[in-house]
């Protein structure tokens, strides 16, 4: 099914994403008053998504966790770290299966009743703090959107509007296989990952848009979302766009922290009153049969889509930069299977390009409330894990 259903309303007799999926079923979910422990990781794929959608949509009683770790959560996965892919200690493994059993005794062995209690414990990447909170987007979050300015620039002030166009496409330098930075992580679960590639060398292949340096640390916590004005050339027509957060250090090392890919056939978005409970963070789209159409050529077209969620820190003097391709040769099979490589190039207008970015605030001035331990969970950090304790109700996008 994962080969042939290439839209989300695919149905051949029993099999259908409908079918797999728990998205039509939360009311039930929710009925059942059953209590739910998950863990996920901010740099495998949409695992992080798929929590944040069971947070913010389930009323049911949830402890979930989004951490550094890699797939089966046999290596530590932060991206900043010297220690990122090594192997969880045996200590640490513990921790984990103590929070597991911890949680099974609670209704289990004990006979706790769910009380409807709802925390996320989420992990930032760069900082080596753990954060709990009740609600999502975390309270105090604010957007600001970012334009991608001339002189490859990322800036608050809007672009000057511009007629200049920049070139992408697969038949042009495009990102190295190599510098999938996500798929030694994701792919292949049980190969120790090295180290997180500099993707320096190959962002200047790419179109690439760097802020200022920052003059205080920023954490960036939740759903960022790029727009772009796109001019489709031979090849586009099923053509995707993809976009890179990432952290250009003083130094000029370049650390990926997450990513947004689309389809192109997939632009069309649908109302906001249709996207359903547990896609309200996202951009709303139906991905189904009828609302894919080819990308037209030649013609100005704005774009819009998702980057994957994460927390990061970016400290003081870094730079936030926001790279775009029109191909990654990286995903191990295409969709449908009989589909090829796109062949062709686009365009990419420099105006108006924008990136909204969930921005908590500077790192010295966030409120993270009382600082203690996380009990079940290592860091690798003896710097204290901070808990931000909020109150309240269902998050809301």
């Amino acid at each position: 099914m994962a080969r042939a259903g290439v839209y989300r309303d695919y149905v051949s007799g029993a099999q259908s994403w409908i079918m797999a999926s728990v998205g039509s079923k939360t009311a039930a979910i929710g009925a059942g008053g059953v209590p739910i422990l998950t863990y996920a990781v901010w740099l495998d794929v949409g695992t992080a998504n798929g929590v944040l959608s069971e947070f913010t949509s389930l009323p049911s009683t949830q402890e979930d966790w989004i951490g550094p770790w890699s797939h089966g959560q046999g290596y530590f996965a932060d991206p900043f770290k010297p220690s990122q892919g090594s192997l969880l200690t045996p200590a640490e493994h513990q921790q984990l299966a103590d929070r597991l059993y911890a949680f099974f005794d609670r209704y289990m062995k004990h006979d706790e009743r769910p009380g409807g209690s709802r925390l996320l414990h989420y992990y930032t990447l760069n900082a080596r703090t753990w954060h709990t909170t009740t609600r999502f987007p975390v309270p105090g979050t604010h957007t600001v959107r970012l334009y991608l300015a001339a002189g490859h620039a990322l800036t608050r002030r809007p672009a000057t509007r511009s007629r200049r166009l920049a070139g992408l496409g697969p038949a042009a330098p495009r990102p190295d296989g190599r510098h999938r930075l996500a798929e030694p992580l994701v792919h292949q679960p049980h190969r120790q990952p090295g180290r997180l590639p500099n993707r320096a060398a190959v962002d200047r292949k790419l179109l690439s848009y760097t802020s200022a340096p920052l003059r205080r640390a920023t954490i960036v916590t939740g759903l960022g979302r790029v727009t772009l004005t796109v001019t489709g050339l031979r090849g586009a027509s099923h053509g995707a766009l993809y976009a890179y957060l990432e952290d250009v250090q003083p130094s000029g090392r370049v650390t990926y922290v997450t990513e947004g890919e689309l389809a192109l056939a997939d632009r069309a978005i649908a109302p906001m009153r249709d996207n359903p409970p547990w896609c309200k963070l996202r951009t709303p789209r139906t991905y189904e049969r009828a609302s894919a159409a080819p990308f037209p050529l030649h013609k100005p077209q704005q774009v819009r889509f998702d980057l994957l969620p994460t927390s990061v820190l970016f400290g003081a003097g870094d730079r936030i930069r926001i790279t775009i391709a029109a191909a990654d040769p990286t995903p191990s099979s295409c969709c449908p299977p009989t589909a090829k490589p796109p062949t062709g190039s686009g365009t990419v207008a420099w105006s108006p390009h924008t990136w909204n970015c969930p921005w908590p605030g500077s790192a010295a001035r966030s409120r993270h409330g009382r600082c203690a331990a996380q009990p079940g969970l290592s860091a690798r950090s003896s710097a204290p894990q901070c808990v931000n304790r909020t109150s309240g109700s269902r998050g809301s996008a």
